[in-house]
């Protein structure tokens, strides 16, 4: 049986022809194939990658294409997978260098466990590849809870630009409201709860690609009948959802120039007929939704 310490914490064995992760003396994890074994200095060789992540849905892309087939042996992969989390750990637990999946769990445990180097860094991997990972990193993430780990501040200023941070810090200020990461306003559920006029657990709902809100829920009120003015600087913004409660008819209360808008939804309790838009540049917008309901819930 092959064995491997990694560290005082990490180990390897070989049981079986299947590597298996152990954490002090518990199984952890079996290891799934091994895509390929890399060190840091090597990631930048492989073009159009950020990460492993990346690597493996690029080989799921190509599933049914003829290709080279290269059969690697138990061992050989047993001491692939050894590679990967020495170079992980050596680079600073760095989760681009391993399918999240992985790299996630192991660096909670980690935590768990009291490891330093591992507390200091979780909150900002989370941070770092919700902000810039891709889809599928930033929805496993997400489902997985890992998101639920930073606090709003760690949030909003971990994964978003400095300029568009502000923008939605002040956001929450004004409207008193939390906002929820989602991965994208296409999941069948934020599509119902958009439709429907929801707020769940006060809160609003957001998304982001490459550190800019490209999605973005926000709430018109009496107090705040100007507020969607404080968003013209969000230049990736892509998708925007308004929920406009009872407001005095006389106030212009749509009123912005989003360049990279697309889509926008208008869900109100106030008659449409009273819904000012003003200065409102629908030049780029593909899809344009107004729906009135009795009551926002």
């Amino acid at each position: 049986m092959e064995q491997y310490q990694i560290n005082k914490h990490i180990s390897l064995k070989l049981v079986k022809d299947k590597t298996i992760i152990y954490v002090g003396d518990e199984k952890f994890m079996i290891c799934k194939s091994l895509i390929l074994s890399i060190l840091r200095e090597q990631i930048s060789d492989y073009s159009g990658f950020n990460s492993v992540d990346d690597l493996i849905l690029g080989q799921e892309s190509t599933e049914g294409m003829e290709s080279e087939e290269f059969e690697i042996s138990p061992k050989d992969k047993f001491w692939g997978h050894c590679s990967n989390l020495e170079a992980w750990i050596e680079s600073d637990y760095d989760t681009s260098l391993l399918d999240s999946s992985l790299a996630f769990p192991l660096l909670k445990r980690l935590t768990e466990l009291g490891v330093y180097d591992a507390i200091r860094v979780f909150k900002e991997e989370i941070a770092r590849r919700l902000s810039t990972g891709s889809y599928k990193t930033q929805t496993y993430l997400i489902i997985e809870g890992y998101a639920e780990h930073l606090n709003q501040d760690e949030l909003i200023n971990g994964i978003l630009k400095p300029a568009e941070a502000n923008i939605m810090s002040s956001l929450r200020f004004k409207t008193n409201l939390n906002y929820k990461l989602i991965g994208d306003f296409d999941d069948d559920d934020a599509r119902e709860r958009n439709l429907m006029g929801k707020i769940y657990d006060d809160s609003l709902l957001f998304s982001v690609t490459d550190s800019s809100v490209s999605e973005l829920e926000v709430e018109l009120t009496k107090k705040n009948p100007y507020l969607i003015s404080t968003i013209n600087d969000l230049q990736k913004l892509k998708n925007l959802v308004i929920f406009v409660h009872r407001i005095n008819s006389g106030h212009p209360i749509i009123n912005f120039d989003l360049k990279a808008l697309e889509e926008l939804t208008i869900i109100t309790e106030a008659p449409v007929k009273a819904l000012r838009l003003k200065k409102v540049n629908f030049s780029r917008v593909k899809k344009i939704q107004i729906k009135k309901i009795e009551r926002l819930k």
